[in-house]
């Protein structure tokens, strides 16, 4: 273990690289916003940066922020060497005993935080958008809420400008802006959800026929037995997802003795159905399985394969870049949605890095 220690403490590159597999400032950029998500989450220290669990605003307090980060660090390493050497207690014991790791944690984590406060920040911020969000309407908007906006005896308002005016002066002209890019939001991901399952249903659907055809092409008379004439009824006529599976195969039996034995039951069920939609039904089952008979050659059925084999990566493709997009909507901060939560949002982060926090 100690040579793991070694390494990995060697260098904040050598611990970057080890523990959180970064490998690229993009990546280190993602780190942090896990890392300053995590740590506004993080029971210890909600209470005092987090809106959403903030008891008044005179308790919000962003002093320890920076050493939360070298907390989670110190988990982080452990977290990974425990992987390998299971004891966690010993582990932390053995690094926390070693000044210069912790020392090398404490400059890193010191470099992450303030060379990057905005992001930091940032997530304080969101934490005062979700608490508006959470109140059903302007009405239900908490003290907290208010006097961020107002400011008290002790903190002023989160929302001065730099010269001294206030960029909004209710809580309610926060909440309404915010209540349409929630909306806003909402709509977009809706959207992107149905575009996302018509996409997935696509490629399931392209799947199936190349395995149906696959199938196909070994099915026996006597396989095909289990089809009665309500099953079949059923499966041609239904819209239930239950009989897809079925509707596909039979719709590419090859030529041939295969359709005409299908071609068959369905005339006599036809003429044995006791209504005339039975009967209607039925008939254009039968006229179904007479283009097949005729049609699915085995040039056809493998024309058509090669059709859906070459469709097939490119709707999949396509179903990889909605989904990236749907859950990239699903992260996005509402003031994405509104230009004016956008500016609220920064004039917010600029008073809050006005606040100490310790080094």
């Amino acid at each position: 273990m100690q040579q793991y220690l070694e390494y990995i403490f060697a260098s904040q590159a050598n611990f970057e690289k080890v523990v959180f597999e970064i490998e690229s400032d993009e990546e280190r950029i993602e780190i942090l916003q896990i890392i300053a998500k995590q740590i506004v989450q993080e029971e210890d220290i909600r209470k005092k940066i987090n809106f959403k669990y903030l008891p008044t605003l005179n308790q919000l307090d962003l002093s320890n922020l920076a050493f939360n980060v070298v907390r989670l660090l110190l988990n982080e390493a452990v977290e990974w060497l425990a992987q390998y050497f299971k004891d966690e207690e010993m582990i932390r014991s053995v690094i926390e005993e070693d000044k210069m790791k912790i020392y090398m944690l404490h400059e890193m984590a010191m470099e992450y935080y303030f060379e990057h406060q905005e992001i930091f920040l940032s997530e304080i911020a969101e934490s005062f958008f979700e608490l508006l969000t959470d109140a059903e309407s302007f009405r239900h908007i908490s003290k907290v809420g208010h006097d961020a906006v107002t400011g008290t005896s002790k903190i002023k308002s989160l929302f001065l400008l730099d010269d001294g005016a206030q960029i909004i002066r209710r809580a309610d002209q926060v909440w309404m802006r915010v209540d349409q890019a929630a909306k806003a939001k909402k709509r977009k991901i809706y959207s992107m959800a149905n575009e996302l399952t018509e996409y997935k249903e696509s490629v399931e659907d392209l799947k199936l026929r190349i395995a149906s055809i696959d199938k196909a092409a070994h099915v026996t008379p006597q396989a095909l037995k289990k089809y009665t004439p309500e099953l079949i009824r059923n499966i041609f006529t239904e819209e239930d997802p239950k009989y897809l599976v079925d509707r596909r195969l039979l719709a590419v039996l090859p030529a041939g003795d295969l359709c005409y034995q299908m071609e068959v039951l369905c005339e006599r069920a036809a003429l044995q159905s006791k209504t005339a939609m039975g009967k209607e039904e039925f008939k254009k089952i039968q006229a179904f399985f007479a283009k097949a008979k005729i049609n699915n050659t085995p040039s056809a059925l493998k024309m058509k394969r090669a059709e859906y084999e070459h469709k097939l990566p490119f709707k999949l493709e396509r179903y990889k870049e909605i989904a990236e997009r749907y859950q990239g909507i699903q992260d996005e901060p509402l003031e994405n949605f509104d230009e004016q939560l956008e500016k609220v949002r920064s004039v917010m982060i600029n008073n809050l890095k006005k606040f100490p926090v310790n080094k």
